[in-house]
């Protein structure tokens, strides 16, 4: 068409191609399942900032609203969602691209383990999981610190020994009731 210009941007980083049509005096943006108009060199910002909330809404529709989320997923949704991918770093971006793949994908969401000990996931509260069984809580950030780990790991640890003699691990039998069922350890 005379006095307009097409121009295909084909970017994996926004898992779909993105058509721009510039007429005359209006710039209109048309990707499959959002339309803006926009304005200078503002459109691009914003189509990118459009994905990254449809890919989010997707996020939070296959986690149950985010409730099911890793509590470093919600905020990285939560990035997005305010600043756009444009607004992630691209370690983050490419985190929030395998988030959404895996949200969306035929197997869906799995919460991470809690500092990669199996077994063990920490919920958007600070609650503690072993295999489903809320089995302590920890402040935010403090989950995350080397502290943290080493507790994490103690907690598995106990975990492991209640199943090993039949005990359903919960916060009474791995916290507060511990030294009931503690194995019996020898001190040099």
């Amino acid at each position: 068409m005379p006095g307009s210009c097409f121009k295909v941007i084909n970017s994996s980083k926004l898992f779909e191609r993105i058509f721009i049509f510039c007429l005359k005096n209006k710039q209109a943006l048309a990707n499959p399942g959002a339309f803006c108009a926009c304005r200078g060199n503002i459109f691009l910002k914003e189509v990118l900032k459009i994905n990254a909330c449809e890919m989010a809404v997707a996020i939070l529709r296959a986690t149950d609203d985010g409730d099911r989320l890793d509590p470093r997923h919600l905020s990285l949704v939560e990035r997005a969602i305010n600043y756009g991918l444009e607004g992630l770093s691209d370690n983050d971006r490419e985190q929030f691209r395998k988030l959404y793949a895996q949200a969306t994908g035929s197997e869906g969401y799995r919460r991470p383990w809690l500092h990669g000990i199996e077994n063990l996931t920490i919920d958007n509260d600070g609650y503690v999981y072993w295999k489903q069984h809320r089995v302590e809580h920890y402040s935010m950030p403090w989950a995350w610190s080397q502290e943290g780990k080493k507790e994490a790991e103690e907690v598995a640890r106990r975990c492991k020994h209640l199943e090993s003699i039949g005990v359903t691990p919960s916060v009474y039998t791995v916290i507060w009731g511990w030294e009931k069922y503690a194995p019996f350890l020898m001190y040099p």
